[in-house]
C-alpha cells in the first residue's frame, strides 16, 4: 500500500530523517522520492519501540515532486503506524 506524502511540493526541501512505531509487530516501509527510494529510509522497521531513520542519499525533493510512504511488509497484525519525517529548507 503506498500512501502520499506530499503530492507535489511545492517548495524544494531535504528530507533528513523519519521516526517510526507501530503499537504492536512490524511494519516494513520506505519513503520513496518521484518512484525513487530514499536510501536510509528504504526498509524501515516500525516495531513498538520508538526507531529513528536517517537518509543518506537520495534525499532532495524539487519543486514539483511527490514524496510517498510504502508499506512493504506487516508481520504480526499491527494495527497502527505513528511517525514523523523531518526535514530542511
Amino acid at each position: 500500500q503506498v500512501y502520499t506524502i506530499d503530492l507535489q511540493a511545492s517548495f524544494a526541501y531535504t528530507i533528513n530523517n523519519a521516526v517510526l512505531q507501530s503499537d504492536s509487530g512490524t511494519i516494513v516501509c520506505q519513503v520513496s522520492i518521484d518512484g525513487t527510494p530514499v536510501e536510509g529510509l528504504d526498509e524501515m522497521n516500525a516495531t513498538s519501540t520508538e526507531g529513528e531513520y536517517t537518509a543518506q542519499y537520495n534525499n532532495e525533493v524539487s519543486v514539483g515532486s511527490t514524496v510517498t510512504l510504502t508499506i512493504l511488509t506487516i508481520i504480526d497484525s499491527p494495527t497502527t503506524l505513528t511517525g514523523n519525517i523531518l526535514i530542511s529548507r
